[in-house]
C-alpha cells in the first residue's frame, strides 16, 4: 500500500472517518473491490441498483413535462429505480432557492428514491494552471457540495485532466483535488473523479490521479463511453477502483442491443471485480423519446447485470 498511505493529522482522521462510512476498498495485489451498502437494500446483502441520470431526461425537463422536485417519483414510477443523479449545469434554480432542496429530498424519500450524485461540472477546472484558479475552482464546487449535502447525496463528481503535458497537469490536478479535499466536512458527499475529457480518458492517467490523491480521500467513477481508445479496457482498468458507474446509450438495433457498446461484455467487466453500488444510466439518442430510450437502456442493464 506504499502508493495508497493514509494523510496524516487531523484530515487523515477525518477522511479515513469518512471513507469507513461510505464503503470500504480492499487492497488484493494492487486490485481494489468496493463494497457499498445501497439504497433501499439491506447493508448485509449490497447489490447492484439501477439510477438515471439528469442528462437521461433533458427533453422532458426542457419542455416543462418534469422537473427537479417531481423527478424522484417519476423515475420510480416510469423505471422502478430507486436512485437519480443530478447535473450542476442543469439545476441552476437549487442555487437560489432556501427549500427546493429538502423539497427533492423528501419526495425522494417518500418515493424510495435518493438523489445519489450530484455533478458539479464547475466554471473552472480543478487542475488549473495556478493556485489561484484552483482555489476559485474549489470554492465553486464547495457551493454545490454543500446543496448535495442538503440533498443527502452519497457522491459529488468531479473532473479533472486538462489537454497538455500529463507529468504537469498530474501534479496540478493532485493539488486541485487534494485541496478540495481538505475543505471537506465529515458530512458531506465522497468526490469521484470521472474519465470525461483529455487526459482524463486515459485510464493509467486517472488511476495513477486517484492513488497520488489518496482512495481514503476520493474515488472515481466510470463511465462506459467516455475513454481514449478501447473502452474495454479501458473499463476493466478503472473499475477496480471505482465506487459507481454511469452507462451510456444512443441507439438500438432491432434485438434491442445498445450500436456503440456492448453491454454484454460491459456486464462482464463489472461481475469480474464484484462490482456492488448503483448503476445510473445516460441516455443521449436522437431516435427514441427520453422514456424508451432508457427503458431500452434500463432492459439491457437488468439483462446482462
Amino acid at each position: 500500500m506504499s502508493d495508497l498511505v493514509m494523510q496524516s493529522g487531523s484530515e487523515g482522521t477525518i477522511s479515513r472517518r469518512r471513507f469507513i462510512q461510505r464503503g470500504s476498498i480492499a487492497m488484493a495485489g494492487g486490485v481494489v473491490a468496493t463494497s457499498l451498502s445501497t439504497w433501499g437494500q439491506s447493508s448485509s446483502k449490497p447489490g447492484i441498483e439501477l439510477g438515471v441520470h439528469h442528462y437521461s431526461v433533458r427533453t422532458l425537463f426542457k419542455s416543462g413535462e418534469l422537473t427537479l422536485a417531481t423527478f424522484p417519483s417519476f423515475a420510480r414510477n416510469k423505471w422502478g429505480v430507486s436512485n437519480i443523479e443530478l447535473a450542476e449545469e442543469l439545476c441552476g434554480e437549487l442555487v437560489g432557492s432556501k427549500t427546493l432542496a429538502a423539497e427533492i429530498r423528501a419526495n425522494g424519500e417518500r418515493a424510495g428514491v435518493r438523489v445519489l450524485t450530484l455533478l458539479c461540472s464547475g466554471a473552472t477546472s480543478l487542475d488549473g494552471d495556478s493556485e489561484g484558479e484552483r482555489e476559485k475552482a474549489v470554492t465553486h464546487h464547495l457551493k454545490w457540495i454543500a446543496i448535495a449535502r442538503s440533498l443527502n447525496c452519497r457522491f459529488v463528481r468531479i473532473r479533472a485532466g486538462k489537454e497538455g503535458d500529463p507529468k504537469d497537469r498530474m501534479k496540478k490536478a493532485v493539488a486541485g483535488i487534494q485541496l478540495l479535499c481538505s475543505r471537506l466536512q465529515p458530512s458531506d458527499p465522497r468526490p469521484l473523479i470521472e474519465n470525461v475529457t483529455a487526459l482524463s480518458r486515459r485510464p493509467e492517467w486517472l488511476v495513477s490521479l486517484v492513488k497520488q490523491v489518496g482512495v481514503d480521500r476520493c474515488g472515481l467513477l466510470a463511465d462506459y463511453g467516455n475513454f481514449e481508445g478501447d473502452v474495454y479496457e479501458g473499463m476493466s482498468q478503472i473499475l477496480p477502483l471505482s465506487e459507481s458507474i454511469c452507462t451510456k446509450s444512443w441507439d438500438f438495433d432491432a434485438q434491442g442491443n445498445e450500436t456503440k457498446i456492448d453491454f454484454a461484455r460491459m456486464g462482464g467487466l463489472i461481475k469480474k471485480v464484484g462490482f456492488k453500488g448503483c448503476i445510473s444510466m445516460e441516455y443521449l439518442g436522437q431516435n427514441l423519446g427520453d422514456l424508451e430510450g432508457v427503458k431500452k437502456t434500463a432492459r439491457l442493464v437488468r439483462k446482462y447485470l
